[in-house]
């Protein structure tokens, strides 16, 4: 594929504040053509209950992370319907016509008809809560690829922002790399990093990664025209699962939030959410 060509892309993606910093990017790109969305309404289980899943979370992560979850999903998307009608991602979607399928299973026959129709030269997730399946990562073209808020192989998982603040980490790393049958184990196309500051919560640092992941991702694309092997990463390194109330705890205790109510607003309102 040369690289002036337009790369035929489905995002995969649960709805919130960091999936629309990824689309907001790949809608002005002239490298991609986007022509679907997969919207995850999964909470934790393909097959649990909406209200006893969220039940779930609160018991195994603490209502506080639970809330911050909920802010920047669903209040986000409530609250951004309501206060900016001109989003950009909305307008582009609805010009376009691009489908968006939401499931809580994108291994469905259903998801996999959604995938097989559109073609797509490129499956792309971020912050998506759900393991892409053999069969789908087979459709695309050029392949799958992931963008990960933090550095491979040393922090995979589900929210691998809250483990670094956790361990004081100065820096903090973004990957994107190829997806593989397993959670954030396959080959590394792409990283980058960015400090840490007293002042960062864990939004403001995850929304730094999410912007630079795809800065990655576009220019790869711009560079390559398709995508690279990329290297093979450790195959023994741990993975973190959800954050307890007790790793919460111990981050209020050292002062740092896990949302700022002024950067959510700014980003909230913004057209370019900057």
């Amino acid at each position: 594929m040369s690289p002036s060509a337009k790369l035929r892309i489905i995002f995969c993606t649960t709805p919130s504040i960091y999936s629309d910093v990824v689309l907001q990017e790949l809608v002005k790109s002239p490298h991609v053509q986007l022509v679907g969305v997969v919207a995850s309404t999964r909470i934790l289980r393909k097959n649990g209950w909406g209200w006893w899943d969220a039940v779930r979370l609160v018991r195994k992560t603490g209502l506080r992370y639970a809330t911050y979850l909920w802010t920047v999903t669903t209040l986000y998307s409530l609250l951004r319907r309501l206060l900016v009608p001109d989003d950009p991602v909305r307008q582009h979607l609805r010009e376009h016509r691009v489908p968006v399928h939401a499931t809580r299973d994108i291994n469905s026959s259903e998801g996999v008809t959604f995938v097989q129709n559109l073609q797509p030269d490129l499956l792309l997730s971020a912050h998506f809560n759900q393991l892409i399946g053999s069969v789908l990562l087979d459709l695309p073209s050029v392949g799958c690829l992931n963008i990960h808020p933090g550095a491979l192989p040393q922090y995979k998982g589900v929210d691998p922002v809250i483990h670094a603040l956790d361990r004081d980490e100065q820096r903090v790393g973004v990957t994107l790399h190829v997806q593989d049958t397993g959670f954030d184990t396959g080959a590394v196309l792409a990283s980058a990093e960015a400090a840490v500051a007293a002042e960062d919560t864990l939004f403001s640092v995850t929304m730094r990664l999410f912007r630079r992941g795809t800065g990655l991702l576009l220019d790869c694309l711009a560079a390559h025209g398709a995508v690279l092997e990329g290297t093979p990463q450790e195959a023994d390194a741990a993975y973190d699962s959800w954050p307890d109330s007790g790793l919460v705890g111990r981050l209020r205790s050292s002062g740092r939030r896990l949302i700022g109510v002024r950067l959510f607003w700014v980003c909230l309102r913004g057209n370019s959410l900057e």
